[in-house]
């Protein structure tokens, strides 16, 4: 993107919550999450250097790529995640 020149990214598994909810406590935190998705936390490391704040640095147009699909039979504790750039593998990880 143009508002950096030092663009980091990791690979990260969001969750989808599915109905509007605050404060659920821990034991029922399955009731409302829809499913998960992949997702791209891409980080301008020199605005967030330059204005010491995280939300100029994460919060441009493209920082937070998401899905495409929501998966909704899925265990969260049985993952790898992996980033590739160009076909060269960047990230792995349980």
């Amino acid at each position: 993107p143009s508002v950096t020149e030092e663009l980091s990214y990791e690979a990260e598994l969001a969750v989808v919550i599915g109905r509007m909810c605050r404060e659920v406590p821990r034991a029922r935190a399955k009731d409302v999450i829809l499913g998960y998705t992949c997702a791209n936390d891409v980080t301008a490391r020199d605005a967030q250097r330059r204005e010491q704040q995280w939300a100029r640095a994460k919060g441009f147009d493209g920082a937070c790529p998401l899905g495409p699909w929501i998966e909704t039979d899925l265990d969260p504790a049985d993952l790898t995640l992996q980033c590739t750039v160009n076909g060269e593998q960047r990230q792995l990880g349980r």
